[in-house]
């Protein structure tokens, strides 16, 4: 690990009389996959696109009445650039859907072409949700999307065969 890890820190202080600036801000933070450091304080790892991201947010809070500060960090040593890094942990998000991906298995053959296409489609974009905001992306994360790529390969193969369009067929041209 580098010790010398660059990281973004906001600072807010959020209007109470304007709930739905407050929200915004919240849910785009949560969104963006920020770790709390303690109530209203954010952590990110440093790139372009979450200083600009931050940036946009803290002027948005400023403008509402609010008060916000964006610095940057640099991790002193390994323990605290691991101790953040921990803040951003995903195994716990990558293990549920997991236990969706096997309940979806374990139903596929009894539900009907359309809500087998919809529910991988949902287990697709909540992979992709955790995947854009997984910064660290370990083992976990390899497991789901294998696990996934081979559930989309299974509600393909059933779809094609239930809605009676052609598919891959195994055995020899005579």
């Amino acid at each position: 690990m580098n010790p010398n890890s660059s990281w973004l820190s906001l600072i807010i202080s959020l209007p109470t009389r304007n709930s739905t600036v407050r929200m915004s801000i919240w849910r785009a933070l949560k969104g963006l996959g920020c770790a709390i450091l303690r109530d209203g304080v954010y952590l990110l790892p440093k790139s372009d696109a979450s200083e600009d991201t931050l940036t946009n947010l803290a002027n948005k809070t400023i403008k509402s009445g609010g008060h916000a500060h964006l610095l940057e960090l640099i991790s002193r040593n390994n323990e605290q650039d691991s101790a953040f890094k921990s803040l951003f942990e995903r195994s716990e998000d990558y293990a549920k859907l997991s236990t969706e991906i096997l309940e979806f298995q374990i139903t596929l053959p009894t539900q009907d072409a359309h809500s087998i296409l919809r529910i991988a489609i949902h287990l697709r974009k909540n992979f992709q949700a955790i995947a854009d905001i997984d910064f660290f992306p370990g083992e976990a994360k390899d497991k789901i999307q294998s696990a996934l790529l081979e559930v989309e390969k299974n509600v393909a193969a059933l779809t094609l065969t239930s809605i009676h369009e052609p598919g891959a067929q195994s055995g020899s041209i005579q």
